[in-house]
């Protein structure tokens, strides 16, 4: 009710004027004259089915110029005379007062001419908005299966107030089923607001006929007036407003105005061509303000020609609970299938009663509770081997009932592990297990120890992470070949280099030491005569062990014998090829001897003697200066008494010129040659 309120508001709030639409709902298509409206093929085949045409003031019937008849076709008429006219006329009058100046208007086209109208329509909706004088009126009308539903809203849009708005919802049915208009009757039902009747078949009022109703929501409080009258008495009485807007008689009476219901069993005495009305006080309302929705409902039915205000196909005046329908579908409050229940009319009260009796058990898979203990299918037979056509682990099932169904239930698809099956059920076992790829210690040496754990035939295995090299030749102290040692190949990689040490032990040869490649200096020997520092302790020559000795010169006399001595060698780039010793006095401690070529023809340029070795250990004749002077010129130096002065010379020449040689003698002495 709020959401029509809502809608026939917003249909208010646009202006009216000639070919000015309001906005269309989805499907919906404008209506200029009339809209079609059909029982839907989801209804009830038992409601039958009905078929009108109704224009945009809400109008309907034969005699209206728009509409028509409304032809219905009851399910279950014996004959069947399938679908037949019903309306003659169905439409609304409403009577406005405004300080004693009154208004009437039919809604129907032909009375309507000139008013500006929006309308549309959808399948079995029509909305309508259109002028009734200083009134806006909307309407919106929908059929659902059997029942027309016409809800309406007034607003002034006067300057004036509108002391009342009276608004009649009026139906003159003819049903043609049975002879012809003039043997319909009339009904009503108990309690207000009333639902009217007009049925067919008059003659026989003891037997289900087809029918008309004409009522509003139950709790409708704006119902003021009702009356079943006869054509046309009641119409043409709507119709005038002269003395103010008509009043109902709230009974039943003819067109001459006698009362038909002299009885009391609130249907006509005899049958005739009867009408219906309602009278719904709507105002007043002010400038510009709007009523509540007002909804009223037709319906075309199949029953007993009487009143049947519950509608359960028994009689008002008969009914012991009239107002509450019998047989109809109910809740018992119990569990299971003896929940639903119908309704009985007992010591004049409606009781549930339950439709089925509670069964010993509930053994079936049905989805229902049939033992009413509130628990379903809890007997079904379940539990049994099954397959369920799906791979891996999820291939083995049992039977389970399940929402009233036996079902083969499986595991549902899980993570991957390492075990041999198919745990995700993807058709593949063991892919991608979850628990592989954690890192593990595989018990190889060197660089084989660290691993992962792979899944090999549905277990978990340490696999290395490195593969054994060929051999262990880099220096770099990890065990490449995992054979447990480190850098053992790497000594075949041993090359010379250079040492930080003296002498000979600076020719050193590369090693492998705790995986950093090093030079290792070369092992220290005995010092000998050889211009070098054999035992490494940064003096050359020092004490060389093959010196000392005696020996024979190839100096004649004297200087003949003679002591092994280790002299260094000295290589000038002068050209010499003859020597000559010449006797130099000893100054000190040192005799100096010195060799002058003879054949060079232009003096020698002094040069910066260097040591070439290695140094010859050579045989050296010491004697006195005096026993020596004899077969040379004498010096022209005197010697000095206590000086000795010796003389030496080579006992085999080098084949290379020689610049100068030092002779290390017994005494302290020495000559340079």
């Amino acid at each position: 009710m709020t959401g029509l309120v809502s809608r026939a508001r917003a249909l208010i709030s646009l202006p009216l004027a000639a070919g000015l639409a309001h906005p269309l709902p989805a499907g919906a298509a404008p209506v200029a004259f009339n809209h079609r409206m059909e029982t839907a093929a989801a209804c009830d085949p038992s409601l039958g089915h009905l078929r009108l045409r109704m224009d945009v003031f809400g109008a309907f019937g034969i005699s209206t110029s728009q509409g028509d008849c409304a032809f219905f076709d009851p399910a279950q008429d014996v004959p069947d005379r399938r679908a037949q006219g019903t309306v003659y006329e169905s439409t609304a009058f409403l009577c406005t007062d405004a300080d004693g100046v009154r208004e009437g208007h039919v809604f129907e086209a032909a009375d309507m001419v000139g008013a500006r109208v929006v309308a549309d329509g959808v399948e079995n909706r029509l909305r309508s908005s259109f002028d009734a004088g200083d009134v806006r009126v909307d309407l919106e009308a929908t059929l659902d299966c059997n029942v027309l539903r016409q809800c309406w809203q007034f607003t002034n849009l006067g300057a004036t107030d509108l002391d009342t708005v009276a608004f009649y919802p009026y139906l003159d049915g003819d049903l043609l089923f049975e002879a012809g208009s003039g043997n319909d009757r009339g009904a009503r039902a108990r309690g207000e607001p009333p639902h009217l009747y007009e049925f067919d078949q008059g003659d026989a009022p003891d037997r289900p006929t087809t029918y008309l109703g004409l009522y509003t929501d139950p709790d409708e409080q704006r119902i003021t007036g009702w009356e079943v009258g006869g054509f046309s008495e009641s119409r043409a009485r709507l119709e005038s407003v002269a003395r103010g807007c008509p009043r109902l008689h709230r009974g039943m009476r003819d067109r001459d105005l006698r009362d038909v219901d002299l009885n009391r069993d609130l249907i006509t005495d005899r049958g005739d061509d009867y009408t219906l009305a309602l009278r719904a006080d709507v105002g007043p309302l002010a400038p510009f303000a709007t009523s509540d929705v007002l909804c009223v409902y037709t319906r075309w039915g199949f029953g007993l020609p009487c009143g049947d205000a519950d509608g359960d196909g028994i009689c008002d005046a008969a009914d012991a609970c009239p107002f509450d329908a019998e047989g109809q579908p109910c809740e018992t409050g119990a569990f299971g299938l003896c929940g639903s229940g119908a309704t009985a009319c007992e010591g004049g009260a409606v009781v549930c009663r339950p439709l089925l009796e509670p069964a010993p058990t509930d053994a079936r898979c049905d989805g229902l509770d049939e033992d009413c203990d509130g628990a379903v299918d809890e007997e079904a037979l379940d539990g049994q081997a099954c397959a369920t056509g799906r791979p891996g682990i999820c291939a083995a099932g049992r039977t389970v009932c399940i929402d009233g169904g036996l079902r083969c239930d499986g595991p549902e698809p899980g993570h991957e592990i390492c075990n041999g099956l198919d745990d995700d059920c993807d058709r593949v076992i063991d892919d991608a297990p979850g628990d592989a790829g954690e890192a593990c210690d595989s018990g190889l040496p060197g660089l084989c120890r660290p691993g992962r754990e792979v899944c090999r035939a549905g277990a978990l295995v340490c696999e290395p992470d490195a593969v054994p090299a060929a051999n262990d030749a880099t220096c770099n102290g990890l065990d490449e070949d995992c054979d447990g040692q480190a850098d053992e190949d790497a000594a075949a990689l041993a090359a010379p280099c250079r040492a930080d040490a003296a002498g000979v032990c600076a020719d050193g040869r590369t090693h492998c030491v705790a995986g950093s490649v090093v030079c290792s200096p070369g092992p220290p020997a005995g010092e000998v005569c050889n211009g070098l520092d054999d035992d490494c302790d940064g003096t050359v020559d020092d004490a060389p062990v093959d010196v000392g000795g005696a020996c024979v010169g190839d100096r004649p006399g004297v200087c003949a014998p003679g002591l092994v001595a280790c002299v260094a060698v000295r290589r000038s780039a002068s050209p010499l090829r003859h020597r000559r010793p010449r006797m130099i006095p000893a100054t000190g401690s040192t005799t100096i001897a010195t060799v002058e070529s003879t054949r060079t023809r232009a003096p020698v340029k002094p040069v910066t003697p260097v040591w070439r070795g290695p140094a010859p250990v050579v045989c050296g004749c010491v004697s006195a200066v005096g026993s020596h002077a004899k077969a040379r010129r004498p010096s022209r130096r005197p010697a000095t008494p206590s000086t000795t002065t010796a003389m030496a010379w080579w006992t085999k020449r080098p084949s290379t010129p020689v610049a100068s040689v030092t002779l290390v003698a017994p005494v302290s002495a020495r000559r340079e040659l």
